[in-house]
């Protein structure tokens, strides 16, 4: 899949139980890493280029871009949110294939307004984990790796002849 998967990073951190847990229990810094990771495989495994956007809006400092992979990590300048960000990203990226990852529901209204589509955190969750499940199916269905011996080439009856012949039976 080519494209760019724009996210909403702490809607879906607080919209996901188990990034919401680990934001509340280690700290949100802990939160962001584990997300990020688990975009970083998606994107490897789907091939999107991912850009992953926190604000910063009360923060005062610049904006901020860390490549991970095929994950880009923005933290917004001050006074600039997610959605502002997400809502230019993707005007500047269309008419690409654009998706973006959010709950808030006037962010999605605009975000198709512009031609973009919409992902809920839930289906965002579903899609990763259909991805690494996809990726483990073809880890299992891949052929064991033979030694590169001419028996495991040719067909039992070539095989049986062969070690005859080795033997001197011929």
């Amino acid at each position: 899949m080519k494209g760019y998967l724009l996210v909403d990073g702490y809607n879906i951190i607080f919209a996901w139980a188990e990034l919401r847990a680990a934001a509340n229990e280690i700290s949100l810094d802990a939160a962001r890493e584990r997300l990020t990771d688990v975009l970083r495989d998606y994107a490897a495994l789907t091939g999107l280029l991912v850009i992953l956007v926190f604000d910063a809006y009360r923060v005062k400092r610049g904006e901020s871009v860390e490549k991970r992979g095929r994950v880009r990590v923005v933290y917004t300048k001050e006074r600039d949110t997610a959605d502002a960000y997400i809502e230019r990203a993707a005007g500047r990226l269309l008419p690409q294939a654009v998706f973006v990852a959010t709950d808030d529901i006037l962010e999605q209204v605009v975000i198709l307004g512009r031609g973009a589509f919409r992902i809920s955190s839930a289906k965002l969750r579903e899609n990763v984990e259909a991805a690494r499940r996809a990726m483990e199916k073809r880890v299992e269905d891949a052929e064991e790796v033979k030694p590169n011996r001419l028996s495991n080439r040719v067909d039992k009856e070539t095989a049986a002849a062969l070690e005859r012949m080795r033997r001197g039976e011929w």
